[in-house]
């Protein structure tokens, strides 16, 4: 894909970076978290199974705040997810 200028790794350890900045934004999270056209679940942990796997390399402080951007994350979505089926639910009825 470098042919293409394309680098995949790079792309998401800059996103990690990124998230890992703003680990205590609660709101910025809420955002991604609200954004379903990009944010998956999945590509967050595809991103530790590759740290796993040494695929990747971040620093040890980018990647502690990431692993509690995702924690937030995770239960933000999960939030999300309740909230809009509570939300469905009212405009079926009316």
């Amino acid at each position: 894909m470098s042919e293409y200028g394309f680098d995949p790794k790079l792309i998401l350890t800059s996103l990690v970076t990124i998230y890992s900045s703003f680990v205590d934004y609660q709101g910025f999270i809420e955002y991604v978290v609200k954004d379903q056209r990009a944010f998956k679940l999945e590509n967050f942990e595809k991103f530790f199974e590759l740290k796993h796997r040494n695929k990747i390399h971040i620093g040890y402080s980018h990647y502690s705040n990431f692993t509690k951007f995702y924690e937030s994350a995770k239960k933000a979505f999960e939030d999300f997810k309740e909230k809009c089926v509570i939300l469905n639910f009212f405009i079926y009825i009316y």
